[in-house]
């Protein structure tokens, strides 16, 4: 490695004093610009040296060339190269496309106001372009109007779009052709592509006519390019800012693009933007609901396992006989679920802080953490309590007895391993805590209830919410997993319910047999369902016979239909009541109520809030728009200001009328009808039943109210052997990968760094949002609030991987709910803490950045306010017209808004990539669409904030956002391009790599690596090792694709035929790179396929990389071994692989054992490179000896590829004609020739990687000829041998066909052929042009067809093909007399 003072002092020529990236792009941009009038002047020189005969453009050009040195540090990487090349293009193309544009639309207007001229028919049809405008057109024309409603403007605006946008177009591709300094090396599509554009480099260099006719052809590429890149342009930027009106009242091909892609590509679907917006307010709720209950029982759990812990009751009752401290554990959780559903619940009259109480409550917080708002309520004075709060109707649990509490008390005071009585109190507590947030819940949902509704809501609230809330059965919680029964009851509870059914049979005179017995009581397994509603008689409901419940003679059987009853029923009818509730595993356990009727109450109550918010929201706009014209009149009259005109606001969700409906919605409503049977209600009614809305709307909010349906039979066997396996190696790669942590939190930094904010900075921050993100584990109760706070918000708990996991692990509960066996279930439950551990870890690294971005943001936008000289407490206008107060809630507000927006989050992520996770490809797909999403909201953002414009109650307009949308957009190019660049750029500084040695280290990593951000590494010995930091970087995205373009160039560099042919075949595969996470190969289906038979899809036991994973040979035995351990390695967790390497690197530090240092293939590994790897660091060892052998592989694959070009072809057992076999010959030595050359820049890429001449031939030596690498290595091209075995096939095929043999004609060519490709060398980069010489001349000269050339024929051009003639040839035929 050099030292730092070598690398100082060493200012000479040689590998050190390169030109840099960063120098050579700029570079590019200043000789892009030097080659704009370089393009002008020479095409000048051109058209004198046309008509003159003079060599005027070399010198022009040469004089550009030796003004300045940009170009060749331009020309020193492909970065540079592509830079000069688009700032060449751009730049004039730019301009004049939208000159062209502007020319045309003042013509349009023009025209359009009678100012341009009185267009006749004829001008108006030749103006318009394409096509003539019918009789009736015309006639409007004159008229100014048409019976359906179109004007004269409309018909002229509609005829001139396409003269504008072909008029842009030529001015682009004219300016191209102008102003460009170098056709020749810029080169066009039509190099690639061949056909009338590509450029002509075989002739005379300074043939004037030549190089006039080049740029023609770049010019009307160029017209064309720009043509395309102006309408994907205008087209995007239309799409983006498109309303959806827009879409709906467009064209039947917009309709159709609308409803199929957009909806399901954006987060929104197919409804508005605010009604998103209302719907996430209700999800964080749900979500801040959920995470109390689960902070409650987690705390719950956690004294009640240190108390009796699971492991020793099991094993205790297994080994020993002995199952006390189980009965004990269910005896205390039974009493402390009693203690949660007891008291007096009612509806009172309870002071409710409003919104001035709320902010000093939380002032009141910071001194008192602890504090609730009862107690605050309660400490303040009569005055100040009527000042800061209202009387409001409550749902109220009242306080847990006395006498309740005792009971806990008593039962756990003399248990040994109760380490302090404050565990108990910790203990009732949370249950206060959660009794509390339910009646909240309740409160909130009463509200929703109309006046004549609430009455009975409050009655079924005081007789059955007990009862309600602590419904909780195994049977309902764990149905099935895998598509198995997750929880059976055991045969003695199901033998207590056979008995019971023949006892009540009996009492009634009927004889029941027992299998008719066990068929009832299966039926009430098969049949039973929880009745979601709250009404007076709550509980499970199933099919019974009816004849159960009605009186019965001794002689009647029983008749075998059924009807739907519930518990209380059977109770009526003589059942034990008691038997049924533990046939359907009814629960007493604390944290599985708090859970359960958290979640079903949160669902009921926040969907209500929700529709009702929309309801209230829709009466606003209703009256907005009703107001809207005496807004609009007093704004005239108050000097028509246009920072506070007024504009609309949205249109309602709902409307309470038909009428209104069709004001607001036009013909595009329908009339809600959502769950009619009350299937979801709680003693409540839903608000927006039988209003109007939206097709689109109404539809959303039928989605909203969907439960999850039982799959059929095929979906279920899809789910338990394509996306069960997939899931579970997901989760075995990430949640449960230690090292996939640590680059998770790693990774995160740059979420925070591409808005602009410096990582870690900010010490308070830091602290901060460590505390809040640890609150998922255990917090204070403070923190674990400002959490739920958070999830409102919705700026935490929205992991994007973590989003994609969670959906595909509904089901998999991890060993926990596999058995119904409880003393099992409890030994299985460490595993489910493990997993659930590890999610909460993943989410809390996620949170981690989230919440340090969130704090920082509102910092940002509070000191930009003030800075703006707008205080706290003031109000002003916006840039959407809307008066904003700034308070501490409008600052959260908007820096959730801009965390939601600008930092991957799952809720955002549209239905069709969520879809995908259901297929058997993509891995965490969600990703990186989210990456593209928030890349782009960043850049959107900063250049909104830049540019945004508010007024401040003065009157004074200000911009106090932008310093911070500079500092947006400067973050956001620092992490996607500066730092991996410098990165790359310090190693190789530091290492002394030259770009040749990055270029053969390019092709020396795996492919995925391949356009990565690469970091050398070079070691004293010469061998090199890299980090692959783009599995770091989270924005890789980003930056692939344009590195993937780089990259193409960079290897097409070497030939003649410009870079726009190596710019399109990496923009090409940019494209298929980009989208390769959401088609490729999940973990585990890339696994399944590579052991599968190649006869159904699979690859025959080759694995992506092109290894083995068994031999054909094997025995079966081995086969199936080999099979399974492959397989089962996708679904193994723990980063096993990166330990064992870590294991053999610790080995190989410590040197006392041969033993475990090396791999099964003999590699070993460093320590240090194999720690750095546990935080996505790992420095991976560069082998080219063993990389040579696949490179060898595959290049024998391409000669016998290319061979059947030939052989294929030409012996399929028709006829064939000489010369097809000579142009088929010459095809296969096309593809021959790239197959070779690519292999001799393998070669010389491992010579530079270090590999010695021993190794390199020892590695070759066995696996080709020595003649092939030989010829290769020696830069000659060896054209493909003609085998006596095809000699033999075309006599043969001739002599069955009865004809010629026509391979007797066409070999004398063929040798031909071969003696001209022996003299090209294959390092030339570019295969020549080989004329068939059995092929008749049909290629025209390019050029003018007449010249002066004296006394030469003038037809002599035009007859003769340049490519039937050598160079002397020609020159014989045109100066024949010398």
């Amino acid at each position: 490695m050099a030292t730092i003072d070598e690398l100082l002092s060493n200012t000479s020529s040689g590998p050190t004093n390169r030109v840099g990236t960063l120098e050579s792009i700029f570079s590019g941009v200043a000789s892009g610009l030097i080659a704009i009038p370089k393009g002008f002047f020479s095409l000048g020189a051109t058209l004198l040296d046309l008509g003159a005969g003079t060599n005027k453009a070399a010198e022009v050009e040469a004089f550009f060339d030796d003004l300045t040195t940009f170009d060749e540090k331009a020309e020193a990487t492909a970065a540079g190269k592509l830079v000069e090349t688009l700032v060449n293009i751009g730049v004039p193309g730019g301009i004049a496309f939208k000159q062209g544009q502007r020319l045309a639309k003042s013509a349009v207007r023009a025209m359009q106001n009678n100012t341009y001229f009185k267009p006749s028919k004829e001008l108006v049809e030749t103006a318009a372009g394409v096509g003539k405008l019918n009789t009736r057109q015309t006639s409007l024309l004159a008229v100014g109007a048409d019976t359906a409603g179109k004007t004269r403007q409309d018909i002229l605006r509609q005829r001139l779009k396409r003269a504008k946008f072909l008029t842009g177009a030529a001015a682009g591709g004219v300016a191209e052709g102008v102003f460009v300094g170098d056709v020749e090396g810029i080169g066009t599509f039509g190099d690639l592509l061949g056909g009338p554009t590509e450029i002509n480099r075989e002739e005379d260099k300074n043939d004037p006519a030549r190089q006039l006719i080049n740029r023609i052809k770049f010019g009307t590429e160029g017209a064309l390019f720009t043509g395309v890149l102006g309408g994907i342009g205008a087209t995007i930027k239309k799409l983006a800012t498109r309303s959806d009106d827009a879409f709906k009242n467009g064209s039947q091909l917009e309709k159709w693009f609308f409803n199929t892609i957009v909806t399901n590509l954006r987060a929104q679907g197919k409804t508005t933007k605010e009604f998103f917006d209302q719907s996430r307010i209700e999800i964080g709720k749900r979500s801040s609901d959920a995470v109390r209950a689960k902070f409650i029982s987690k705390e719950i759990e956690q004294i009640i396992d240190e108390i009796f812990p699971p492991f020793r009751g099991v094993m205790a009752a297994r080994f020993k006989k002995d199952s006390t401290i189980l009965k004990k554990r269910d005896e205390a959780l039974k009493t402390i679920n009693d203690i949660l559903l007891s008291g007096d619940p009612k509806i009172i009259n309870k002071p409710i802080l409003n919104e001035a109480g709320e902010e000093l409550f939380k002032q009141a917080r910071k001194e008192t953490p602890n504090l609730t708002k009862d107690d605050f309520i309660k400490s303040l004075d009569i005055t100040r309590r009527r000042q800061f709060s209202t009387m409001k109707q409550t749902a109220d649990f009242g306080p847990i007895a006395e006498s309740e509490k005792q009971k806990l008390f008593n039962l756990l005071k003399d248990e040994p391993r109760l380490k302090d009585k404050a565990n108990i109190n910790a203990i009732l507590a949370g249950l206060s805590r959660i009794r509390s947030k339910w009646g909240d819940m309740f409160t909130t949902l009463g509200a929703t209830q109309s006046k004549e509704n609430f009455e009975e809501f409050a009655k079924i609230y005081k007789k059955t919410v007990s009862d309600w809330l602590g419904q909780t059965y195994e049977l309902f919680q764990n149905r099935n997993i895998m598509g198995l029964e997750s929880w059976r009851p055991a045969d003695s509870v199901i033998d207590k319910a056979v008995k019971e059914f023949q006892r009540v049979a009996k009492d009634k005179g009927i004889p029941l047999q027992r299998e008719q017995a066990l068929y009832y009581v299966n039926n009430i397994l098969k049949t039973a369902k929880l009745k979601p509603r709250m009404a007076e008689n709550v509980g499970p409901s199933f099919k019974m016979p009816e004849d159960f419940f009605t009186k019965q003679s001794s002689n009647d059987k029983i008749k075998d239909y059924a009807t739907v009853k519930g518990l209380k029923e059977l109770e009526e009818a003589g059942f034990d009541r008691k038997i049924f509730e533990e046939l359907l595993g009814k629960t007493q356990n604390p944290m599985q109520t708090i859970l359960t009727a958290t979640s079903r109450l949160a669902l009921i109550t926040r969907r209500n809030e929700f529709f009702s918010n929309l309801d209230n929201l829709s009466k606003v706009a209703v009256r907005d728009a009703d107001l809207f014209p005496q807004k609009l009149e007093a704004w005239r009259k108050a000097g028509s200001n246009p920072a506070l005109r007024p504009k609309r606001q949205s249109e309602p969700f709902v409307v309470d009328s038909e009428a209104d409906a069709k004001r607001f919605f036009g013909d595009d409503f329908t009339q809600i009808d959502i769950d009619p049977n009350k299937t979801l209600e709680a003693g409540s009614t839903n608000p927006l039943q039988g209003k109007y809305a939206r097709v689109s709307t109404a539809e959303a909010l039928i989605e909203t109210n969907k439960t999850n349906r039982s799959s059929g039979a095929m979906m279920r066997m899809y789910e338990n052997f394509v996306l069960y396996p997939k899931a579970t190696s997901q989760m075995a790669k990430t949640i449960l990968s230690p090292v996939t942590h640590a680059r998770n939190f790693i990774s995160a930094t740059a979420f925070a760094a591409a808005n602009g904010i410096i990582p870690l900075k900010d010490p308070n921050a830091v602290k901060d949002a460590f505390k809040f993100a640890g609150a998922n584990f255990k917090g204070t109760r403070q923190q674990q609030e400002f959490y739920e706070e958070l999830l409102e918000l919705g700026v935490v708990n929205s992991n994007v991987r973590l989003g994609d996991l969670s959906r595909l692990l509904e089901d998999v509960k991890f060993g926990e709910t596999m058995t119904s066996d409880k003393g099992l279930r409890l030994l299985l439950k460490p595993l489910s803490r493990i997993k659930k551990m590890s999610e909460d870890l993943y989410t809390a690294e996620d949170d981690f950045w989230k919440i340090y971005t969130f704090s920082q943001e509102q910092k940002r936008l509070a000191d930009a306010l003030i800075k703006s000289g707008i205080k706290k407490g003031e109000t002003f206008t916006d840039s959407a017209g809307k008066t904003v107060k700034f308070t501490d809630d409008y600052i959260k507000r908007e820096a959730a808004d801009i965390v939601k927006n600008n930092v991957p989050n799952y809720d955002f992520v549209g239905e069709a990539i969520k879809g995908l996770r259901k297929a058997p490809i993509g891995n965490f797909v969600s990703f990186p669409a989210e990456i593209l999403r928030t890349g782009t909201n960043i850049v959107r953002r900063g250049l909104k904030e830049i540019n945004e414009t508010v007024v401040r109650a003065d009157g004074t307009t200000v911009k106090p956002f932008q310093t911070i949308g500079y500092t947006r957009l400067f973050g956001m190019g620092a992490t996607t391009v500066a730092v991996p660049y410098a990165l790359t750029e310090a190693f190789r500084a530091l290492y002394n790599v030259s770009s040749e040695e990055m270029e053969a280290l390019r092709r020396y990593v795996p492919d995925w690596s391949k356009n990565s951000t690469l970091i050398p590494i070079k070691g004293e010995d010469g061998k090199f090792k890299y980090i692959d930091f783009s599995h770091t970087n989270a924005y890789d995205t980003l930056t692939r694709p344009i590195q993937n373009v780089i990259n193409a160039i960079s290897r097409g560099r070497t030939d003649q035929d410009g870079i726009m042919d190596d710019f399109l075949v990496g923009l090409t595969q940019a494209t298929k790179e980009l989208g390769e996470p959401f088609v490729s190969e999940s973990i585990f289906t890339e696994a399944a396929l590579d052991v599968l038979p190649k006869g159904i899809l699979g690859r025959g036991g080759i694995s992506t990389s092109g290894s083995r994973v068994f031999n054909p040979a094997d025995t079966y035995g081995d086969k199936a071994k080999k099979i399974f351990l492959h397989v089962f390695k996708s679904q193994v967790p723990f980063s096993f692989d990166q330990f064992k390497r870590l294991g053999m690197g610790v080995v190989n530090e410590i040197g006392v054992t041969q033993k475990g240092r090396f791999s099964d293939y003999g590699e070993s590994y460093e320590l240090g490179d194999e720690a750095l790897g546990l935080v996505g660091f790992r420095a991976v060892a560069v082998n080219p000896a063993k990389s040579l052998k696949f490179k060898i592989r595959e290049y024998q694959g391409g000669v016998r590829d290319a061979r059947s070009l030939f052989t294929a072809k030409s012996l399929r057992g028709g006829l064939i004609d000489p010369q097809d076999i000579v142009q088929n010959y010459i095809n296969a030595n096309r593809a021959l020739y790239s197959v070779r050359s690519d292999f001799q820049k393998d070669i010389d890429a491992a010579r530079a990687l270090g590999l010695s001449e021993s190794s390199l031939q020892n590695e070759v030596r066995d696996r080709m000829s020595r003649v092939d690498f030989s010829t290769i290595d020696n830069d000659v091209f060896r054209p493909l041998p003609i085998s006596d075995e095809v000699r033999i096939a075309f006599a043969n095929n001739a002599a069955n066909l009865g004809v010629t043999n026509p391979f007797l004609e066409a070999f004398p060519a063929i040798l031909d052929v071969q003696r001209e490709l022996r003299s090209v060398p294959i390092s030339g980069g570019e295969f020549p042009f080989i004329e068939n010489p059995l092929l008749p001349s049909t290629s025209p000269v390019s050029g003018p067809s007449s010249l002066n050339l004296g006394n030469i024929d003038q037809k002599t051009l035009s007859q003769t093909s340049r490519n039937n003639l050598t160079d002397r040839s020609l020159f014989d035929k045109l100066f024949p007399f010398g």
